[in-house]
């Protein structure tokens, strides 16, 4: 019986790779415009022959018609390095696409108190009816897919446990069970403390003198930094590598020198003035959004010129600001 189903699906399965390709190229731009810090890429792929046969055969009681029921045959991943990633990416997902409640999954809920495992986010989704209707997605309107999401050290676990196979109790020893229980807490320890660790080190870096160390650090670490470059990306900014970006480095704390920025805290509360990063985009509407590259440090040196008079268009000039950048800089009404 399922030999017939995957003689079925055989033909199908190149479908399901465009469609897990195309989808991985669209949440690689959803993610980075709402930069959310996951680990890159963006895992894809179509549900092999093998595993779809397999999957069949172990729960053959369930599937009357495995190409309609089994909602996995185009399958994502997304890995990010903390917990609290995880509702940004579920927003994402349920602003984007059209959300399978019945089939979409938390496995950490499902769990009793007793079991051993550890599970992230699964998501069946389709497109909308809007993308649906778009030349790109039109083969894929009829198709489901699932996107799952999970923290580092959920997908370490996740690997590990698939390693060692143990993913019932009924196959594992008690002392064994056990052991694995606390490798669980330890786990899901590791994801709380690596979030109260971040937290406590950006508010320690807030208390820094300026500096090229700290500077750079800042400009990678700051939810500041994150917001005002999702501002600029939405606005069509494209994204500038980290060589460049570094490049910019030392005319920032040149800027930070002539604000007398005495110690990040001051830098960034300069920066999280709303009103600043409101001017700054109607000066880039006005100037009908150039195609303009920004990164962490470009972004905080831009917002600085653009919000204090004292860096006029001769002074950017002179640094080597030309058009449409300088124009934009230099709009300050």
């Amino acid at each position: 019986m399922s030999e017939d189903w995957v003689k079925k699906y055989e033909p199908l399965r190149p479908k399901y790779e465009r469609l897990a390709s195309t989808m991985k190229e669209l949440l690689t731009q959803l993610l980075k415009e709402e930069q959310i810090d996951y680990l890159p890429p963006v895992q894809s792929r179509a549900k092999s022959l093998a595993s779809f046969q397999e999957k069949i055969d172990r729960k053959r009681k369930k599937y009357t018609d495995p190409l309609k029921q089994i909602t996995d045959l185009a399958g994502l991943r997304i890995i990010v390095f903390y917990r609290d990633e995880v509702p940004r990416v579920k927003d994402v997902i349920k602003e984007t696409f059209e959300v399978d409640a019945k089939n979409t999954i938390d496995k950490a809920a499902l769990l009793a108190k007793n079991q051993f495992a550890y599970g992230g986010m699964s998501y069946v989704v389709r497109l909308s009816k809007e993308q649906a209707e778009l030349p790109e997605y039109r083969e894929f309107r009829d198709l489901g897919f699932e996107i799952q999401i999970l923290t580092l050290c959920q997908y370490a676990w996740a690997e590990i446990q698939r390693k060692i196979e143990y993913k019932t109790e009924k196959l594992v020893p008690p002392v064994l069970s056990r052991r694995l229980s606390r490798l669980i807490a330890l786990f899901d320890l590791a994801d709380d403390e690596f979030i109260s660790i971040r937290n406590e080190g950006v508010e320690a870096l807030r208390q820094c003198g300026i500096s090229s160390l700290s500077v750079k650090q800042f400009a990678h670490v700051s939810p500041r930094t994150r917001t005002l470059l999702k501002t600029v990306y939405k606005q069509g900014f494209a994204e500038m590598d980290s060589y460049e970006d570094n490049r910019y480095l030392n005319e920032l704390l040149e800027a930070c020198s002539a604000m007398r920025f005495d110690n990040v805290a001051s830098l960034e509360s300069y920066l999280s003035k709303e009103e600043k990063l409101s001017r700054f985009v109607q000066s880039v509407n006005r100037h009908g959004n150039p195609a303009i590259r920004a990164g962490p440090i470009a972004i905080c040196l831009m917002l600085i010129y653009h919000s204090d008079e004292r860096f006029s268009s001769s002074f950017l000039s002179e640094r080597g600001w030309a058009d449409p950048m300088l124009t934009i800089l230099s709009d300050r009404v």
